[in-house]
């Protein structure tokens, strides 16, 4: 027998819940599923640097080593493919750093190596130039890491060779701190974790925190989890799951694990990976809520493949709830489009129907029998999740709920209030 075409009526959350306190966007890294996935080809090398401009929603490529030749030419990806931006700008190089500074929409590079120098000049790409700002500042130098810290506005430089820490506010370099991390190592790797307002750090299986002030070694429990890379790895900071991941690196071996600081311990993702590489390029993108990395070095020798490493939670609708009236409830759902629209119905009883042809999604099945109504359309949050808090009314309970991904119109599970 075919389903019936439901006729929705829309019955008001006040019908069912009182007490509503709150619509909540959450994003839980617990929920999620993150893999790595292959992209396709990028621009051969390794030694690069890389970061996403928030502004365009491209990726920046600059430079890096192919053997003994130092590369000096820029590129963009915009989510599909890799466009050879210039070739023009700052000479070519090597173990450069860069960070994307938001505030003032610019790409901006420091330092790195040729192949008979050391480099210590200042440039900065606004995607159609790149202008040289400074030949002052830090002084010659490499191996370096960059990230820029948006609360303050200003992107911070460390050096583990020499313990110094500088910032540059788009017109000077400040010597910050000539008092840090004494690594064992050069090659570490820097992200800004912006939901705690700190640099995170890490080389030589050591952990630190940079507060804008001073540095503090985080010091993990004995026998805790830690990543095993010594220097080539690479960090960025998700900003949905509110964690730094940490991929690859090398000392002694070629690594090709992924791992995650939640600010005070190290998860092993332990997810198939795009295979052991150092000195590779990674950057968050924003738009597209995913990491990628890009080239490096391998195994095989150089690299020129790009992967992105996304979280997806399961399309999940859970609820909360003590019936009779009174009761509290919490309405959760979990993998819906991010910042797109939902539609959550509730129904008496559970069976098959058809959403009419007068709405959205209109043929898609749903798990709801007739009669169905619609309690209320949202904007879900940059995770895809939200979460209603409230109070069951007696007249909801023992009913059932489902969501409606406007977006793409999947149907989320059915759950029932008890």
């Amino acid at each position: 027998m075919a389903e019936a075409h439901t006729k929705f009526s829309r019955l008001g959350l006040d019908r069912l819940l009182a007490g509503i306190s709150a619509l909540i966007f959450i994003a839980s890294a617990e929920a999620q599923d993150c893999e790595w996935s292959y992209v396709g080809n990028a621009p051969p090398r390794y030694a690069h640097a890389m970061v996403y401009d928030s502004h365009r929603d491209v990726m920046v490529l600059f430079g890096g080593s192919v053997g003994s030749e130092r590369l000096g030419d820029t590129w963009e990806w915009d989510g599909q493919a890799w466009t050879l931006a210039s070739l023009n700008g700052p000479s070519p190089r090597s173990h450069h750093a860069m960070a994307y500074d938001s505030a003032r929409g610019v790409t901006v590079l420091f330092g790195g190596r040729t192949s008979t120098e050391y480099l210590w000049d200042t440039w900065e790409w606004d995607g159609q130039s790149w202008t040289q700002v400074s030949d002052a500042g830090p002084g010659r130098r490499w191996l370096i890491s960059m990230a820029f810290d948006t609360r303050r506005g200003v992107s911070i430089l460390f050096d583990s060779m020499l313990s110094d820490t500088w910032q540059w506010d788009g017109r000077n370099w400040t010597l910050l701190s000539d008092v840090g991390p004494a690594l064992s190592t050069v090659g570490q790797a820097m992200a800004y974790d912006s939901g705690r307002d700190v640099m995170v750090l890490y080389a030589w299986r050591e952990t630190w925190e940079w507060n804008g002030a001073v540095w503090t070694q985080v010091n993990l429990k004995s026998g805790a989890p830690h990543p095993t890379s010594l220097t080539g790895h690479a960090m960025c900071y998700d900003p949905v799951r509110g964690v730094t991941v940490l991929f690859g690196g090398g000392g002694g071996r070629l690594r090709d694990e992924t791992w995650e600081w939640d600010g005070s311990c190290w998860l092993d993702a332990n997810h198939t990976a795009p295979g052991a590489r150092d000195h590779f390029g990674m950057a968050y993108d924003t738009a597209r809520e995913r990491i990628m990395i890009a080239s490096g070095f391998g195994s095989s020798g150089l690299l020129d493949s790009a992967w992105e490493y996304a979280c997806i939670a399961p399309f999940e609708l859970v609820i909360d709830a003590t019936c009779p009236d009174g009761g509290p409830i919490r309405i959760e759902w979990s993998g819906a489009t991010p910042r797109g629209r939902g539609a959550l119905l509730f129904g008496r009883r559970t069976g098959a129907s058809l959403i009419p042809l007068q709405y959205a999604c209109a043929g898609t099945t749903l798990g709801l029998a007739r009669p169905v109504h619609l309690l209320l359309e949202a904007t879900t949050g940059a995770g895809g999740n939200a979460t209603i808090v409230a109070e069951a009314r007696a007249a909801a309970c023992g009913g059932h709920m489902q969501l409606v991904d406007v977006t793409t119109c999947n149907t989320s599970n059915v759950a029932r209030l008890e």
